[in-house]
């Protein structure tokens, strides 16, 4: 669970940080999502199925999983995400 949280830190931070590039929205959202989702879940998926031979089907079946799972907390933290507005005197 605390590295679940930890994920959803980095996915947030790196949402700011692409967001004045790419814009607003869940696009954005959903690219960082991607990026998070290949370095934190993809990469050890694909690790342990070959450490430990687990099946394809399984294998495709949980890199799907993690996927969808990821996007959509991704696109939620940045329906949450709002930037601070500054206001000239």
């Amino acid at each position: 669970m605390i590295i679940g949280f930890i994920f959803g830190i980095v996915g947030a931070w790196l949402y700011a940080a692409i967001r004045p590039r790419f814009g607003p929205g869940p696009k954005t959202a959903m690219v960082a999502g991607a990026v998070v989702w290949f370095l934190a879940r993809a990469r050890p998926i694909a690790d342990y199925s070959l450490f430990l031979d687990i099946g394809v089907g399984l294998t495709v079946a949980m890199l799907a999983w993690t996927l969808v799972d990821t996007l959509v907390a991704a696109v939620a933290g940045a329906w949450l995400y709002q930037e601070e507005t500054v206001t000239s005197a």
